[in-house]
């Protein structure tokens, strides 16, 4: 267990200081980290759908394609199309005693995000916050469940080819080390799950104020 929470935390250091040397990641790099992540899941979808179904006993090839593959294909495209304006500074009013000055809100990363995910749409529910904060210009670390093995090789091998390390990582294992992902200082946290532990997950990442 130390050991395991020592190689989160040198994961989360490396991103951090990834992070650091490129705190705005310009909007061509965010829209290629997209279409890299969006040809991903439509490549070898056969392949994906195999390894989910392996995980579940069976499920149909139908349902992996549709509505975890090309869910975030689509997701991917759309945020690709939309990202110019997202990022550009939106105009505010400003307040009389500050005239003749100019106000306008700016959308900045906020860093390093982690991301746990529960098993039964075991890459939708992984890669949706992957979208959104590849999209925001963040570091992402991923914990997904252990119920889906087969799912998390192919995701841990498929992310590394195209992600280095300190900007997209998978963690795997199981109850103790998503325990230690969560406890981990991190600058977002994504959480899909059941509610008790939920619960869990809100209480570590208040120890840290980390927004949920």
């Amino acid at each position: 267990m130390v050991q395991a929470t020592a190689t989160i935390t040198a994961v989360l250091q490396a991103q951090r200081a990834a992070f650091a040397r490129q705190p705005r990641r310009p909007l061509d790099e965010r829209r290629e980290d997209l279409r890299r992540l969006e040809a991903m899941v439509l490549e070898d979808m056969p392949l994906w759908a195999e390894a989910v179904s392996a995980d579940f006993g069976h499920r149909a090839a139908m349902e992996t394609q549709l509505l975890e593959l090309s869910a975030v294909a689509r997701a991917a495209r759309s945020a690709r199309r939309e990202l110019r304006h997202w990022m550009a500074p939106r105009p505010v009013s400003t307040a009389m005693f500050a005239a003749p000055g100019r106000s306008s809100v700016r959308h900045e990363p906020k860093g390093v995000v982690g991301v746990v995910s529960p098993w039964n749409y075991p890459i939708q529910l992984a890669l949706m916050p992957l979208v959104a904060a590849l999209a925001a210009g963040c570091r992402v670390m991923i914990k997904p469940s252990e119920l889906t093995p087969r799912t998390n090789a192919m995701l841990a091998e498929r992310l590394a080819a195209i992600f280095p390390a300190d900007q997209v990582a998978i963690i795997q294992g199981g109850p103790e080390i998503a325990e230690a992902f969560c406890a981990q200082p991190f600058d977002h946290l994504f959480y899909t799950g059941s509610t008790r532990v939920g619960r869990k997950v809100a209480q570590a990442a208040a120890h840290n104020l980390t927004p949920l």
